[in-house]
């Protein structure tokens, strides 16, 4: 690596790929690529001073950017940079090779802020293209060097009896990875056991239950019923389907995704018409986004929790139908997708009865598999005429007689025969699709199902937007006409992504709210096309407190409704709304690391579940509310669920008990939420409480609770242990603000 120049400290430290040049170049310049040394002198080479602040931004860099990491030894702290490795994935960080005294001095001021900002001035959507399709090229190297991580024992099973569909089965995983699972429906995976595999296709994955449903035209009772079966994910397929797609995209430059692609983030007047807006019980926020979407080609909807984001989704789809226009709804998860539908099918209804709109059969479809009885028992909401269900049966007994006919030649004519049966099946779906006007489902159900390709609707609806990555949201936008309407709350939890090479830190780390202008890291939220919704119904005001300022600037306005209050004077802890309960002096308290670098706090699993369980189990509500356990790790959910196992309590009320990931939890909520914290003073921090994922992993926590919010553990240890220095400020603000609401253990 060529260095001309000493570095200049970038603009942006909240930028990790800022930082890494910056280190870098500065650990070249000063010739010290070599040495091996602790953290705090790592600092003091690089910025001149090993000050906690310096740290911090050091940290932020090791965590994102491991793989250039490397130890001294197994046991040593000390580490240095795999420089090599970072000039081969980033060429672009040397200087020129140039002595020229204009050349050096313009290299000597340029910085990563002023190429983004001569990038976004000339627009190129075609190297956009080019960029993202090299960011899924490295995404799809990351996942296959992790293969390892996508193969999950098999810990139980459920055969399913559906009206249509034979062979479903339900796969209940043994998963010890703290992060958010990315299993996706419509992707193919395969069920093994010794050296037996049996091909399957993912219908659905619930994380917070690391429940697995799939299909397939295998019979695997009897394979199932064996130990060591395993599931095993191809995590490449998904993105060879969006890079097959990135590389023959093709879309009008009138189209809302050119002016993203070509960096213009000014939303364009869509013509009018006169017809009537139904805005029903809407408030002003809400009623302003729809406006929005309605009438610009470009949208944000920025959805903090209990701000009424599918309320506000279903009218503006409501009012895109009596317009005449089709829509696309996708989100990643089928759980988000069935709570608009099911908010889009009460309204509907509602105004059906009131002779509001005349709302046809067909007009609205749910696409894929759903399991929410709400949904199931509608059957106009599925594309399942008479013709369709003989071809999928047909379809089912082939895959039968193929997987059991061992001649090659019938094999060939069978498959034959089964490529003939799915292509007029698919033309029948694409028939009925074809005439209704509002369409329901995952996006990876888009990517995997070619019918899609030819479709082309007026309106394109993401929610969960911060979950979305940005390959994903462009091959869903290549036929959307006329407006693209991104929802959800940049302030949770964001994409997940392998890989670390520069064009995945460019275009995958980012969401979709970042891809659209919106430069909420560096806090500044002007953006012509966004529209905040401030009304939280949701949550006690209390617990609205906590994460109000440090993550919404204290813009949320809170209206009490009677399920956020009626748990405050019942107890446990009668007449609080927020209870903290610092085990820190119990000896049995202690988080410990695991083998798969998860961690486990045994003393606080077992106080969660003997004394406060077990004081709800004769609670006066018990038959109206729910409760719910979130934890960032996964080792403490197994943990969790391993000791309510063991007690018997009638299922009645284990059924009100949700243990779960904070990551599995985003979209959810409970009436009484219990936050364990896990942490203890004696291992040093935990990196899922550190930096931007520190905040947003925090703020969905707290915000999943309605009526009592319940924290478990030592906020001392996440403010005050080693590593510490990598908690954000807001983090360190709503654990200080916490500490006000400790109360005896019970």
């Amino acid at each position: 690596m060529r260095v001309n120049r000493k570095p200049e400290l970038p603009n942006r430290k909240d930028n990790p790929q800022q930082l890494l040049k910056f280190i870098v170049k500065t650990l070249v310049y000063k010739k010290g690529t070599d040495d091996f040394l602790t953290h705090n002198q790592m600092a003091s080479r690089v910025f001149g001073n090993g000050n906690s602040t310096n740290m911090g931004y050091l940290s932020e860099v090791k965590h994102h950017f491991d793989k250039y990491i490397e130890f001294e030894s197994k046991r040593s702290k000390k580490y240095r940079f795999r420089i090599n490795k970072i000039s081969e994935e980033y060429p672009h960080f040397s200087d020129k090779a140039s002595v020229d005294p204009l050349d050096a001095l313009l290299n000597s001021v340029e910085n990563d802020d002023k190429e983004e900002e001569e990038s976004e001035s000339t627009p190129n959507d075609k190297k956009v293209i080019f960029e993202l399709i090299k960011a899924i090229d490295d995404e799809i190297v990351a996942s296959k060097e992790d293969r390892k991580k996508h193969t999950y024992p098999i810990k139980r099973y459920h055969q399913l009896k559906t009206k249509t569909t034979k062979g479903i089965y339900d796969l209940y995983l043994n998963i010890e990875a703290d992060e958010y699972i990315k299993i996706y429906e419509g992707i193919p995976a395969q069920i093994r056991l010794n050296y037996q595999i049996f091909d399957v296709e993912i219908l659905e994955f619930n994380n917070q239950k690391s429940l697995l449903t799939i299909h397939t035209s295998h019979q695997l009772v009897s394979i199932l019923d064996q130990e060591n079966c395993k599931v095993v994910i191809d995590a490449v397929w998904l993105l060879e389907a969006i890079k097959k797609r990135l590389n023959k995209i093709a879309y009008s430059n009138s189209y809302p995704i050119a002016d993203l692609l070509n960096r213009n983030f000014i939303p364009k007047e869509l013509p009018t018409n006169n017809t009537k807006l139904i805005l029903g019980q809407l408030d002003e926020f809400q009623t302003s986004a729809v406006n929005q979407s309605l009438t610009k080609s470009i949208s944000l909807i920025w959805g903090p929790p209990g701000t009424g984001k599918s309320f506000t989704l279903a009218h503006l789809l409501v009012n895109s139908l009596i317009r005449n226009k089709r829509t696309l709804v996708c989100c990643i998860a089928n759980v988000a997708v069935d709570s608009i539908a099911k908010k889009l099918i009460d309204v509907l209804e509602i105004l059906s009865r009131n002779n509001k709109i005349n709302f046809k059969t067909g007009e609205v479809l749910r696409l894929g598999f759903t399991r929410d009885p709400a949904l199931t028992k509608l059957d106009y909401l599925f594309p399942n005429s008479e013709i369709i269900r003989k071809l999928r049966e047909n379809i089912e007994i082939i895959n039968k007689e193929i997987s059991q006919e061992k001649e090659k030649q019938k094999k060939n004519q069978l498959q034959s025969k089964r490529t003939d049966l799915k292509r007029q099946l698919a033309n029948e779906i694409k028939k009925t699709i074809g005439n209704s006007k509002i369409i329901f489902c995952t996006a990876s159900k888009m990517h995997a199902d070619s019918i899609f390709e030819e479709l082309s609707f007026d309106n394109l609806i993401i929610d969960e937007a911060s979950m979305m990555s940005v390959p994903h949201f462009v091959v869903l936008s290549e036929n959307i006409r006329k407006n693209i309407t991104i929802t959800g709350d940049f302030r949770q939890l964001g994409p997940v992504v392998l890989s670390n090479s520069y064009m995945a830190q460019k275009w995958l780390y980012q969401d979709l709210f970042e891809f659209s202008g919106l430069k909420y890291k560096s806090n500044n939220l002007d953006h012509k096309a966004l529209t905040q919704l401030k009304t939280q119904r949701r949550f006690n005001k209390e617990i609205c407190s906590i994460i109000n300022s440090p993550f919404y600037k204290g813009e949320l306005k809170s209206i009490e409704k009677t399920g956020q209050t009626r748990l405050v004077g019942v107890e446990p802890f009668k007449g609080r709304v927020i209870a903290y309960l610092n085990l820190s002096s119990e000896v049995s308290f202690k988080c410990e690391l695991t083998s798969k670098h998860s961690r486990v706090n045994k003393g606080s699993a077992k106080h969660i579940v003997d004394s406060l369980l077990a004081l709800l189990r004769n609670h006066p509500f018990i038959g109206a509310i729910n409760i719910g356990i979130v934890t960032p790790y996964r080792a403490q959910v197994n943990e969790l669920n391993s000791l309510i196992s063991k007690k018997e309590w009638p299922k009645l009320f284990t059924d009100k008990i949700k243990v779960g990931t904070i990551h599995s939890f985003q979209g959810s909520e409970s009436d009484l939420l219990i936050f364990d914290l896990v942490e203890s003073s004696h291992t040093k921090l935990g990196r899922l409480y550190m930096h931007e994922t520190g905040e947003r992993l925090v703020n969905v926590a707290i915000s999943r609770a309605k009526s009592k919010l319940i924290i478990v553990g030592d906020i001392k240890a996440i403010n005050m242990n080693e590593g510490s220095n990598n908690v954000r400020q807001n983090v360190f603000k709503v654990f200080e603000n916490l500490k006000r609401y400790k109360v005896l253990t019970p």
